[in-house]
């Protein structure tokens, strides 16, 4: 996945149209080149895992956050701990660098054994289907010929990194009404902890014990945020946002 595809913009509008014409991804192949030259991720793999995970650029996801790829989202926070993008642009290069650094190189954190889709499947989706489904929609735009690709060296990396979003839905913008609430609070609204000792996490989801920033001691001010539908409050604490 580090080399380069020879598919080009126009093969991939024309896809998706032919496929889906009301798709959001019309018109969109030249982005997901520019993010294959400027990264080193294989446009062609870009494409196809975008249509896999946001139904053709139409989810939720895709709509309301520009998210193609479900960056940021977990089985148990899949819309409100995904982040959000300006548009699909910034999600392609946002996704194309996150991918090449964390899990097509050998020194990435979520590197699977291999720069493939089987290696990226490891740890990326836990849909043990993920790697097949991309896969079966790269042959569908752009057969795979290995000639193209055997004498062809990893792409490096030439643009610099993206800035990390935040997973907020701007004021003012639409939200999809199944959204659960969250209700955010005016500025200088404080709280302290009452517990012994309280888990400040990255997401709203006590299932697992890898999204614990710090474990905050009892009498704790914290800059209270918002609070969800599920009863976790967004807060502040000495700059990190966390739940």
């Amino acid at each position: 996945l580090r080399k380069p595809s020879k598919v080009t913009a126009t093969v991939i509008n024309n896809y998706i149209k032919s496929r889906h014409p009301e798709s959001p991804l019309v018109g969109y192949g030249q982005a997901f080149i520019d993010a294959q030259s400027m990264y080193g991720v294989n446009a062609l793999y870009l494409v196809a895992h975008s249509i896999w995970e946001s139904g053709w650029g139409k989810s939720n996801l895709a709509i309301y956050k520009h998210n193609l790829f479900g960056y940021g989202a977990y089985d148990s926070c899949p819309f409100e701990c995904a982040y959000y993008f300006p548009s699909f642009n910034e999600s392609i290069k946002y996704t194309a660098y996150k991918v090449r650094t964390q899990y097509l190189n050998a020194d990435g954190k979520y590197y699977g054994g291999s720069p493939s889709l089987i290696g990226m499947n490891k740890y990326y989706a836990t849909d043990p289907n993920w790697a097949n489904g991309i896969s079966s929609i790269m042959e569908s735009i752009y057969p795979y010929n290995h000639l193209e690709y055997d004498d062809l060296i990893p792409s490096p990396i030439k643009g610099s990194a993206p800035p990390t979003p935040g997973t907020e839905i701007p004021a003012g913008q639409p939200r999809p009404p199944e959204e659960p609430t969250f209700v955010q609070y005016p500025n200088g609204i404080v709280g302290v902890t009452t517990a012994t000792s309280l888990n400040f996490r990255k997401t709203p989801d006590s299932s697992s014990s890898a999204n614990i920033i710090k474990t905050l001691p009892y009498n704790t001010k914290v800059a209270v945020l918002g609070e969800n539908s599920n009863g976790w409050y967004k807060v502040n604490v000495n700059g990190t946002e966390g739940w």
